[in-house]
């Protein structure tokens, strides 16, 4: 059985000026709040700390050299690769690189189905930019790549096929985690599951990833013949991938996209996004330089196996950071921020208010996803 590895796709350099994602204008306004209407989560139960993250040593090994072990990769990693490259400037140069005629209709559906409210290019962008990504098993001639958005739980399959001596996208879907999970979408909530929970929001964000890897890989490492179709049957029901399984997916694709946009937008005109921006980059300004001292003083409430971890990475991981999620309450502030080199782990921040009810950081969470899937996939032997 081949092993997961969550590998990094983030590769292009952010401003350290700007600690968010580039950001999306091409939004209808009109349309945008419908949306809203009907996808607006409430993100109470991911300020609830009334659990404690997965108390074990983590590995902060880098993890370029994780797939050495398979024949596949160099040729397969190498056009995955470059086909999220060309994605994050154009996904159609992209397609007209790897994309075989039904594949690029495909993502003309998509465009259609899931991004029809915003612009295209711009819309795969965000998507490619902030997916981790995972293998199935490397079977010949089809091997299926999954990009994989944890803050929104949705998944992009792809069939990769060698031919005359490269590889081709032959095939691709959008689907909601729960077609992984469970074959089909058992969920109306247009709220990603994580944030379904009432545990502490880095915590539930953890364990959803870590459950939602653990089934691609029973369903597409473990069962070794044909691609994602033939792995996953449930998917020839038409009706179910168009509603809900587009709409769902386009709903939370279209709120991550806006809620980044109303940070870079408001934040100097807005009190609450312009303090959350501020102390945000100043946490990771004193990462970047090691002083942790001085932030666990603040953060009095980070678990010590966090800051252990913390203190061991290198200054390096702190100077790319991007904001991918966050969520601003009067009880709370919770912010997600993300390497730009390594899509395989996350900090969250939050933020409690005082007696002025100002708002002050009081942990630092470091959320590694194989770390999670391996406890998952541990836990499961044994039941």
């Amino acid at each position: 059985m081949i092993p997961f590895k969550i590998q990094s796709f983030i590769l292009l350099k952010v401003s350290r000026v700007m600690p968010i994602h580039r950001l999306f204008r091409s939004i209808n306004l009109f349309v945008m709040v419908g949306y809203l209407l009907f996808c607006a989560a409430s993100p109470a139960a991911a300020q609830s700390t009334t659990s404690k993250p997965i108390l074990r040593p983590v590995s902060v090994a880098g993890s370029a050299d994780a797939l050495d072990d398979r024949p596949f990769t160099k040729d397969l990693l190498d056009a995955v690769l470059t086909f999220r490259q060309l994605g994050l400037r154009d996904h159609q140069e992209a397609l007209d690189r790897f994309g075989t005629e039904p594949v690029s209709r495909k993502f003309a559906q998509f465009n259609k189905s899931v991004f029809s409210t915003t612009d295209a290019a711009n819309s795969w962008s965000f998507f490619f930019n902030t997916s981790v990504y995972a293998f199935g098993a490397p079977d010949s001639p089809r091997q299926v790549v999954a990009f994989y958005h944890p803050w929104c739980d949705v998944f992009l399959l792809l069939d990769w096929e060698k031919k005359n001596g490269r590889f081709w996208v032959t095939d691709a879907e959008i689907v909601l985690g729960d077609w992984i999970r469970n074959e089909k979408p058992v969920s109306m909530n247009p709220a990603p599951p994580w944030l379904e929970k009432t545990t502490f929001g880095p915590l539930s964000l953890g364990i959803s990833v870590g459950q939602t890897i653990a089934a691609f890989e029973k369903r597409f490492v473990k069962q070794s013949r044909g691609g994602f179709r033939e792995r996953l049957p449930s998917l020839k029901n038409g009706q179910a991938l168009n509603e809900p399984n587009y709409r769902l997916a386009a709903s939370r694709l279209l709120y991550m996209m806006l809620k980044i946009e109303v940070l870079g937008e408001q934040v100097e005109t807005e009190g609450r996004l312009s303090d959350l921006w501020m102390e945000t980059f100043r946490i990771v300004d004193q990462a970047a330089v090691g002083d942790w001292e001085a932030l666990f003083k603040v953060a009095h409430k980070t678990l010590p196996t966090t800051k252990y971890v913390l203190k061991k990475l290198p200054p390096e991981k702190f100077r790319d950071l991007v904001i991918v999620d966050y969520y601003v309450e009067h009880r709370g502030w919770l912010v997600f921020l993300a390497p730009v080199f390594d899509a395989g782990f996350c900090f969250s921040l939050s933020f409690e208010p005082d007696e002025n009810h100002q708002m002050h950081m009081r942990r630092i969470d470091f959320i590694s996803f194989p770390v999670f899937y391996d406890h998952i996939v541990k836990r499961e032997k044994k039941s």
